[in-house]
């Protein structure tokens, strides 16, 4: 399971969340060191100071995403109406 707090958060550059891996997986021990040489390699997936400081108050600033659905769809509905408005104008 991959799970990753700035996709949750609206916040990519912040890089943060974490990685389960179930203890009956096969070549888990390979399938860890994979990930974390690719990790220090690549600089890809460390996190920042300021995620690691908010770590402990991060979970509580979780979205709702149905509240930012609705509104993403109110906003495309708007864009929508304006374009048949400015269709008929033409």
């Amino acid at each position: 399971m991959i799970y990753s707090y700035g996709k949750t958060l609206l916040t990519p550059g912040e890089r943060i969340g974490y990685v389960a891996l179930s203890p009956t997986m096969d070549d888990l021990e390979a399938v860890r060191t994979v990930m974390l040489s690719t990790q220090i390699l690549s600089g890809w997936a460390m996190t920042s100071a300021t995620a690691q400081h908010a770590l402990p108050e991060i979970d509580r600033l979780s979205l709702d995403i149905t509240d930012l659905a609705r509104r993403c769809d109110r906003l495309v509905d708007g864009l929508r109406a304006s374009r048949e408005l400015i269709r008929a104008d033409s």
